[in-house]
């Protein structure tokens, strides 16, 4: 029983290993900080279309509100108690925004430009969801 959970362990951190590589090989990194690209916080409106996001079945990010218009600031609110884990570590790859979600500071804001369906994941592709911007 100890040789099989050594064993799990190992292969848990060569799993985590493996995903930090492809993300410096990619040049991303991770900081506690939001990554923004092209919004400066003085342009996030007071107005913004609220979005209360939770975990289903585990890996599901579900959003109360999944449809947003170009233009239109959003702020994504994550519910603290369903999100677990490399979870909190959200990445959503077309608007470039990369982020570390804690009890603390469990919202995300952007202002979409371009319409299109955008996918969200954690920082080990575990966790998916997605949004569509009209």
């Amino acid at each position: 029983m100890k040789q099989a959970l050594s064993i799990i362990a190992f292969l848990l951190l060569v799993g985590v290993a493996a995903v930090a590589a492809k993300n410096i090989i990619e040049g991303t990194t991770f900081t506690p900080q939001d990554i923004v690209k092209g919004q400066p916080a003085q342009q996030r409106a007071a107005d913004a279309m609220i979005a209360n996001v939770r975990m289903e079945d585990g890996y599901k990010y579900v959003l109360d509100n999944n449809q947003f218009q170009v233009g239109q600031p959003v702020r994504l609110v994550f519910e603290m108690s369903t999100v677990k884990g490399c979870l909190r570590s959200l990445v959503i790859p077309g608007m470039g925004i990369r982020k570390t979600l804690s009890d603390q500071d469990n919202a995300v804001e952007f202002t979409p430009q371009k319409p299109g369906t955008y996918q969200m994941t954690c920082s080990m592709g575990m966790g998916q969801g997605s949004f569509t911007v009209i």
